[in-house]
């Protein structure tokens, strides 16, 4: 029988088992603890019906030790991946087996591996695959369709991740501006929403500049998640309504609050009192992203800015 028809008969005689090979135990002792693969993200582009659309994936490895007729490998598998509307490997693998010594563990034929995976966002997930090679006469070569197809991923359940809605699995973007509030947390306003889904709560997964929830950009909590019943951003006082007119030199708007490292500021910032400025877009941790200087004319004005002196070393200070 030639190399590919040795080959068919096995993919047939792997599909009729693929559907019974046992769940991958879980591991016990320190010498089952699941290996941990780094994700790197590639974009694979595509076209659609005469579309340009990018989408984003990533791609995880992992390495194990394999037995086989009483010779011993170290076997290395990459496959690629999306954590979009669930778990989901991708018609991309690559595979590499080399002659080893003897490892504390190892898997034989069709036996189980267990690793963990740990997404571009921080998603960490736990996974599993089959152990799935023919011999060839260099040793063994992992078939790598049949593996791919048994990888089993399940998001570890301390995540606090969105499970269901129209984004999912994604981290929650905190913090995040919804109907004139802001969250800190997952939330169930306003109630009606919730109320559709079985009170659950959700949150922001994407937001602009200014930390509002871009539209259609959130999702259903998990249960690790927190909740927060958010605090209005818009205040009826004179000093918020002076900061919502600030502008910059540029024309753009300021947007407060904003951190300078751990410095909070409600207000245009001094740089060594030669101008003022402001944040024009926000990382989520509030910290500023961009920055112009302040057309003091539109921003409230501070004490610096009124009280100089006239005469003295320091005149105009």
């Amino acid at each position: 029988m030639g190399t590919l028809e040795a080959l068919l008969v096995f993919f047939l005689h792997f599909k009729a088992l693929h559907c019974c090979i046992p769940a991958p135990p879980k591991p016990v002792g320190s010498g089952n603890q699941p290996t941990t693969a780094q994700p790197t993200e590639v974009i694979i582009t595509t076209t659609v019906q005469g579309e340009r659309n990018e989408t984003k994936h990533e791609t995880a490895t992992t390495t194990f030790a394999v037995e086989h007729e009483d010779y011993h490998y170290n076997c290395k598998f990459e496959f690629s991946f999306t954590v979009d509307k669930g778990f989901n490997t991708l018609a991309s693998s690559n595979s590499d087996c080399k002659k080893a010594n003897k490892a504390s563990t190892s898997v034989r034929f069709l036996g189980s591996h267990v690793f963990q995976v740990v997404s571009k966002d921080s998603i960490a997930m736990t996974c599993s695959m089959a152990a799935v090679f023919i011999s060839n006469s260099g040793g063994i070569q992992l078939v790598d369709q049949a593996v791919q197809e048994s990888i089993k991923c399940e998001i570890k359940q301390d995540n606090c991740v969105t499970k269901d809605g129209p984004q999912f699995v994604s981290k929650c973007s905190v913090p995040y501006i919804y109907d004139g509030r802001m969250y800190q947390a997952c939330t169930d306003w306003p109630n009606e929403k919730a109320i559709t889904k079985d009170s659950m709560l959700w949150c922001a997964t994407k937001t602009d500049n200014n930390l509002v929830m871009e539209e259609g950009q959130w999702g259903w909590c998990s249960s690790a998640c927190g909740y927060c019943g958010g605090k209005d951003v818009v205040e009826n006082s004179t000093e918020n309504s002076a900061q919502t007119t600030c502008k910059t030199l540029e024309g753009n708007t300021c947007v407060f609050p904003f951190l300078e490292g751990t410095q909070r500021h409600e207000k245009c910032a001094s740089w060594k009192s030669k101008y003022k400025w402001c944040a024009t877009s926000l990382n989520p941790d509030l910290t500023y992203k961009t920055w112009e200087k302040c057309d003091m004319t539109t921003c409230e004005p501070d004490v610096d800015s009124l009280c100089k002196t006239v005469s003295g070393p320091s005149t105009g200070q």
